[in-house]
This record gives C-alpha cells, structure tokens and sequence, in this order.
C-alpha cells in the first residue's frame, strides 16, 4: 500500500501539468513525449542499480497489452477529458479504475474480497463522487464519455500488469511498457514525438508528468501488484485525485466547495480503513 500511495502522489501530478502546457499539442504526442521521458528515467535507474532483470515472452506480451490499453488507449481519453472538463473532474471520474479492475481481480484472478479493502474503496469512492459534485458540471457529453473510458482502460491495464507480474520483474516490465507507448506514439505521430521531447514545454510535461508517473510511480504500482494484489495496490492510488484537488488550487486557482473539502475527508478516511489490513 505505501508503493501504492506513493505512485498515487506522483500521479495526482499529471491533471495540473497537463492542463497547463499541453494545450498546444494533440493527445498521442503528449503520451509519446511521457513515455519517452519515463522511459529514459527508468532505464537509467535499471542500470544504476546493476541487478539482474529477468522477463520471458509471456510477461512482455502482456505488459505490452498494459501499454496499449493504459498509457496509450487510456490516457488518450485521459488527456481528452482534462482538456473537456477540466483536470480535477477527469482524475475524478478516471479512478473508478478502481472498481473495474477489483471487481476483475475478484472475477478473473481469484483474488479474496477483503472486508477492509471493500469498505475502505466504497468510502473513498464515495468521497471522489463529492468532489466530483462540488466541482463544476459537466460541460460535455463526449468528453465526460471520455472520462469513463479512461477508467475503463486503466481498470484493464491494471490486469495485465498484474498478470506480466508473474512473468518478470517489476522494474524491467516498466521500461519495456514506457518504450511501447513511445514507439506506439511516434509511429502514429512521427518525429514530433522527438522534437517536442527536447522542448521546454516537453520536457516538463515530460519529467513531471511523464518521467515521475509513467515512470517512477509505473514502476511503484507494478512493484505493489506483484506484492499485494489488485484490491490493496488501487485502493491506495486514490489519493491522487486528492493532490490533484490540491495542486488545482494552488496552480489554478480553484476553488472547492463543500462538497470537495468532505469528499476530500472521505477519500482520506477510506484509504485509512484499508490500511488496517496491513496492519491486523
């Protein structure tokens, strides 16, 4: 649950960053210039470290399939939804990618329902609907489609990566997922990919939203599923919504009603309720 968290922070990044100095790019080529600089920084990490990393075909076929369905598929509505409804509203509604995947998990991979897990997810849940309410309206039924797909892709992503867990290390199924998305991304874009990479907009959209995310926080999620399962590794990534409320704030100049602070509280007290798993 920590890696889950703190993958969780680095993701609650991504809304503000992306709202700010994405606007003049089109979706694929900011998840391409992401993947690159995820891919550069973890690469660089596996190296650093010196051990050795083992993966066979299976476990790079289905992190191939994570790639395609989450940072590539997923995050393409992602960036749709943002620029639609806004940063806060899209990471709301984009993690109920906790309910797809717990409820696969339970379906498909045989994992245990959780009392703590259950209730905690509800509550937290419960508390991204608040948020959800006390910010704005929806502007647009396609981006707000958008949105729902979003949750539906990184649900399905989340599987796969569970799954090419049991088939290599974490770390590795990391860079060879970030390399995907980029060669996926600068087939269909070309050299833009590249040459928006090495500028200044790029490269903070990049490092920030990118490297720290698909990269670092990638690398701490799939670490989490290979640990803890499914239901324990989302449950603690719903805290990003919190610091992208937070960071919208601060960088935006939003400003939260009633229901964002009690939703907020809720999103907290849910992540505490399934700690206790680990702790008991």
């Amino acid at each position: 649950m920590i890696y889950g968290l703190i993958a969780g922070v680095f993701w609650g990044f991504n809304p503000v960053v992306i709202k700010k100095y994405g606007e003049g790019l089109d979706t694929v080529t900011v998840n391409g210039v992401r993947a690159f600089y995820a891919f550069l920084l973890t690469l660089i990490i596996m190296f650093a470290t010196a051990s050795a990393y083992e993966a066979d075909s299976t476990g790079l076929l289905i992190i191939f399939l994570s790639a395609l369905f989450g940072p590539f598929f997923g995050d393409i509505f992602y960036v749709k939804a943002i620029r639609g409804i806004g940063g806060g509203n899209a990471i709301t509604i984009g993690y109920m990618y906790v309910f797809v995947a717990e409820f696969i998990s339970i379906l498909f991979l045989g994992e245990a329902l959780d009392i703590h897990i259950l209730i905690g997810t509800l509550v937290a849940v419960f508390g991204i609907g608040l948020i959800y309410r006390g910010y704005g309206s929806i502007s647009s039924r396609r981006e707000y489609l958008s949105a729902f797909l979003t949750a539906v892709f990184w649900g399905l992503s989340t599987i796969f990566s569970r799954l090419a867990t049991l088939h290599g290390d974490p770390l590795l199924l990391t860079v060879v997922r970030n390399l995907c998305v980029f060669i996926l991304a600068s087939s269909i874009r070309g050299p833009r990919v590249v040459r928006e990479s090495f500028s200044r907009t790029g490269f903070i959209i990049g490092f920030l939203a990118g490297g720290l995310s698909f990269g670092l926080g990638m690398a701490l999620f799939i670490k989490a599923l290979s640990m803890g399962g499914v239901q324990v590794s989302t449950l603690s990534t719903l805290i990003a919504p919190v610091v992208g409320r937070i960071l919208s704030i601060i960088v935006n100049g939003e400003k939260p009603g009633l229901n964002g602070i009690v939703g907020t509280l809720a999103v907290v007290l849910g992540l505490s309720i399934g700690f206790l798993k680990t702790i008991f």
